[in-house]
């Protein structure tokens, strides 16, 4: 079990188009699987697999799962159940509204100049309601996780791990958890500190 660098990670992630983060997984799970002592989830490779065969469907009862263990497992070690603050989940949580609202407006902007090159104008016109109500889903679910980051009565992170992911951030519900686990593993005696952060 070592600790991973977590913006390191996420940079291969991107610049791999996300193939590296299925590396991250796989070793990430391996990584809790071993510290728990109690598998949640299936290993690191299979749960990949399920994952590439389900079309990520199976990424989501992944989440829920291995957070799970993950919180288990760190109070087991007397340690809280979640290291990253309520600020982090909500910033992240409102970059990626804007973020995803920017990549919908680019878009629809791009099939709306096709549409009026090829006189389209009731076209471009449905584009923008569509725009519109892109926009606000994203901020109604935006909103639905921040009252809950604020607002749960249990501290276990499981459910915020779903909600991001139903944001379409995924890579940073992986990168939460692994900021979790390199955290518990500093409080570890010699194996978890002497493990390092190498990659």
């Amino acid at each position: 079990m070592k600790q991973r660098d977590v913006v390191l990670y996420t940079v291969l992630t991107v610049v791999t188009c996300g193939l590296f983060g299925l590396y991250w997984i796989a070793k990430f799970t391996n990584d809790v699987h071993r510290w728990s002592g109690r598998p949640a989830t299936a290993s690191g490779g299979k749960a990949v697999l399920y994952m590439v065969l389900t079309c990520t469907f199976y990424f989501y009862y992944w989440i829920y799962k291995i957070g799970g263990e993950l919180v288990d497992a760190r109070r087991e070690h007397s340690l809280p159940a979640d290291s990253v603050s309520n600020t982090m989940y909500t910033v992240v949580t409102v970059v990626m509204t804007f973020v995803a609202a920017l990549f919908t407006t680019l878009q629809m902007l791009g099939e709306s100049f096709d549409a009026m090159h090829k006189g389209g104008a009731e076209i471009v016109a449905f584009g923008l309601m569509a725009l519109l109500l892109s926009f606000f889903v994203q901020c109604m679910i935006s909103g639905v996780i921040i009252w809950f980051i604020y607002r749960r009565s249990d501290e276990n992170p499981r459910l915020i791990y779903i909600l991001l992911a139903v944001l379409r951030t995924q890579l940073f519900t992986i990168a939460f958890l692994q900021a979790s686990f390199n955290e518990a593993l500093t409080h570890q005696p010699s194996e978890g500190n002497s493990a390092g952060s190498a990659v």
